[in-house]
């Protein structure tokens, strides 16, 4: 079904409640879903029904939470949800809104309650949600996927939702001025386009402070940027890889005793 078939199938809908999320998870599944036979009972997953066995993160990871667990945790899932909904639906603040989204994509994912499918129902309930607060949905490009993995997982052993929010809104506003940049670099290549602006700044806010930081001291280590733009690390390290790439700076000496320049154009 395609995603616009999933959006008003769920615009109906006033509330998230455990069969509806069964009910979508059986038209995500019902081309790649199997039937699986356990010591518990059996369950079809082309058919949305939640799982009767364990799952781990990947081979040798660490397992979700129990099954028995999953329809209880799901109901709560779906409260919770419902009533953040609810709260913010006549308001326009918008952060609370995304941080919403986000949550309920990390939380969905954790409770882990199919056999398979889990990140794609997960992103799915995100997305509609933006598409109901009439936000613009955000994406997980190829290339960050990686990361994304990493702050699910991080969330899950910090027992906190920060830093799979801290990736999601780096994510999206990354992705947004990369899709600004692009469209103010189309008119400025239209010969009837306004006269582009002279100031040659960077299209990701943090980025720009991050090169203003190396021009001053390029000597600080990831700590000492990311307590002076106030921003995690692991930002500060994807950064300064960008920044690299693009030929905007350069690594002087070994990683443990060396420091960055600005790029000589």
């Amino acid at each position: 079904m395609k995603q616009e078939q999933l959006n008003r199938f769920l615009e109906v809908l006033n509330e998230y409640h455990v069969d509806m999320l069964k009910t979508l998870s059986a038209l995500v599944m019902k081309n790649t879903g199997s039937q699986y036979n356990t010591p518990h009972g059996s369950f079809d997953a082309s058919k949305g029904d939640l799982r009767l066995l364990g799952v781990t993160a990947g081979t040798g990871g660490r397992s979700y939470m129990n099954f028995q667990k999953v329809p209880g945790k799901l109901a709560e899932f779906c409260q919770l949800t419902n009533e953040r909904r609810h709260q913010l639906m006549d308001t326009d603040d918008m952060i609370d809104k995304y941080l919403l989204c986000f949550d309920a994509h990390c939380q969905l994912v954790t409770i882990h309650p199919w056999a398979d499918g889990n990140g794609r129902m997960s992103r799915l309930v995100m997305n509609h949600l933006q598409y109901e607060f009439g936000l613009v949905p955000v994406k997980i490009v190829k290339e960050d996927k990686a990361e994304y993995i990493q702050a699910l997982v991080e969330a899950r052993k910090q027992e906190s939702l920060e830093p799979f929010r801290e990736f999601m809104m780096e994510e999206h506003i990354r992705n947004l001025s990369k899709e600004i940049g692009e469209f103010k670099q189309s008119q400025q290549n239209d010969p009837i386009s306004i006269t582009p602006d002279p100031i040659n700044t960077f299209s990701d806010p943090i980025k720009q402070q991050l090169y203003q930081a190396v021009l001053r001291d390029g000597s600080l280590n990831y700590a000492g940027y990311a307590a002076l733009i106030g921003v995690s690390e692991a930002t500060i390290k994807r950064r300064l890889n960008e920044l690299k790439k693009e030929g905007a700076i350069v690594r002087i000496g070994s990683n443990k005793t060396g420091h960055w320049e600005i790029k000589k154009q």
